[in-house]
């Protein structure tokens, strides 16, 4: 993952001691800090000794390892028991409500005394005879032998870990020790947190210019079409316990098919791997391929049954995807779909442009805990325009059954009262079924007895979709605000659509793990 080529880079900086380096990682990145620390031992850079002094493992796995003669946490030794591979000090910090079952020894219960007490714990520690496995101490405490080892329990989740204060300092203060640097600042002194939130602020503001930069074009007569808001036919629209059946369907589809479609694609779904190479991506292009099929059976089965029988009372523009006159009205409005498509890009790039210089001047790009919107570079790039179209596609069809097929009487009342009172339901249809998961995922977790998908479903969909779940609730909410917003300004589904389409697919294709680089 390029670990070892950043600690060599980093080793030749004249502003760094390169005997005093240290390595760490987070998840997936404790597996590369594993390996990173495993390939820099005993290697020599310029004539020195570069083994680092120290492994810091956020969330990581322990595997089986032994000592050597002298202490250290070894892969293995030789004759005289004197390993040619070890691990100087490490440092294992563990989310108690980890959804990763790796990274709670494969135990079902959170991270607690049964995990502590366990064999892989007593393993990595190795209490001397009369001691226990303990969290929150340190074992064989030597740093310049390297010997220290401890495993630190925090009260959060996978992904938070990064962002919690303590386990910061506690690292802080390990790579102290161990390389006999003091902090310049007290440990707790910290920042970080301030400038998450003023990046999410940014991030957010981001998102609202562009959508606002769309809303200019409405100026431009030659794309009125696209905003010619939403039609006026109140026989369509839908109350009560009809708006009610729709909605819960749903949300039903969308809890039922999440934990195992998103799994099936993150590495069970035969996917060409040198095409589409976003880890995190294929779960979702999978997901969504699955309820485009579902989507476009529910709307062209009655379709077609209702023209069979010569009641068909249907039209594109009940769908959101033509204008309400005859010229448009039975067909897909193709004009409409291509304007629409040109106002949206031109708010991305106005977007896209402030990522740009954020991260320029700053060197920032906009997230909160998890990587939404940077610059592409070009394999990234390739691959955001090979999950686009279906990203797309899913969107215009989700769009299409929840704010056009399923319109709320109060969708075009005017004033942010009516906004919100549309808004909530239509937040509810696109979100529902992952706020559902998360109540059957993190309600036993809580109580101590295991995360629910591990316990519903099988430890395969536990894991990774289950711990995005914190990041991915809060984007489906903020895309529910756009689209809602959008539809009432346009009365077509492709603007909404094709802007969170294209966000989504660019958080995706430009922040998360990727396969190959090309």
């Amino acid at each position: 993952m390029g670990g070892v080529a950043a600690y060599s880079w980093l080793a030749t900086q004249s502003f760094v001691d390169k005997t005093k380096m240290a390595v760490t990682g987070h998840s997936m990145g404790t597996w590369a800090a594993w390996s990173v620390s495993a390939s820099m031992c005993g290697a020599l850079i310029e004539g020195v000794d570069v083994t680092p002094r120290a492994t810091i493992l956020q969330a990581g796995e322990i595997f089986k390892t032994m000592r050597d003669a002298n202490g250290r946490l070894a892969y293995d030794t030789d004759e005289d028991s004197v390993a040619d591979i070890y691990w100087n000090n490490p440092l294992l910090l563990s989310a108690k409500y980890d959804e990763f079952n790796m990274f709670r020894d494969y135990e079902m219960s959170p991270n607690g005394d049964l995990v502590i007490q366990g064999e892989p714990s007593r393993n990595f520690l190795n209490p001397d005879v009369g001691q226990e496995p303990a969290w929150d101490t340190t074992f064989h405490e030597n740093f310049p032998l390297g010997t220290s080892v401890r495993r630190n329990l925090y009260n959060t989740n996978h992904r938070l870990l990064t962002h919690n204060r303590r386990a910061i300092a506690d690292t802080l203060e390990w790579v102290a020790q161990a390389s006999g640097v003091a902090l310049s600042i007290d440990k707790t002194n910290q920042t970080f947190l301030i400038k998450e939130f003023l990046v999410l602020a940014a991030m957010l503001l981001a998102m609202a210019s562009a959508v606002a930069f769309v809303m200019l074009f409405k100026t431009v007569p030659w794309f009125a079409p696209v905003f010619a808001g939403v039609p006026n036919r109140p026989a369509k629209e839908k109350k009560g316990w009809k708006w009610w059946k729709t909605a819960l369907l749903t949300m039903a589809i969308s809890a039922l098919t999440y934990p195992f479609l998103t799994q099936l694609g993150h590495g069970l779904f035969p996917l060409p791997e040198h095409v589409f190479s976003m880890t995190i991506g294929n779960g979702f292009l999978v997901w969504y391929l699955v309820l485009i099929v579902i989507m476009f059976l529910f709307t062209m089965i009655p379709w077609f049954k209702k023209k069979k029988k010569g009641t068909l009372d249907t039209d594109f523009v009940d769908l959101g995807m033509a204008r309400d006159d005859d010229a448009h009205k039975h067909m897909l409005d193709w004009a409409l779909l291509g304007k629409s498509a040109l106002v949206v890009f031109s708010g991305i790039l106005w977007m896209y442009f402030q990522v740009m210089l954020s991260q320029t001047i700053f060197q920032l790009d906009f997230r909160f805990i998890w990587p939404f919107f940077k610059m592409f570079n070009g394999s990234r790039f390739l691959q955001f325009l090979v999950y686009l179209p279906f990203f797309a596609l899913f969107f215009i069809l989700n769009n299409s059954k929840i704010f056009a097929s399923n319109r709320l009487p109060e969708t075009n009342a005017p004033g942010i009262k009516a906004f919100f009172r549309v808004w909530w339901k239509y937040a509810l249809c696109m979100a529902g079924g992952i706020l559902i998961i998360i109540l059957l995922e993190y309600i036993p977790f809580f109580a101590q007895i295991g995360p629910g998908a591990d316990l519903l479903f099988g430890t395969t969909f536990g894991g990774p979709f289950m711990s995005l779940l914190i990041v991915f609730a809060p984007q489906i909410l903020v895309f529910s605000l756009i689209c809602t917003y959008c539809y009432r300004k346009t009365g077509n589904v492709f603007v909404g659509a094709l802007l969170v389409a294209i966000m989504a697919c660019w958080i995706i294709t430009g922040g998360s793990a990727m396969m190959y680089s090309f």
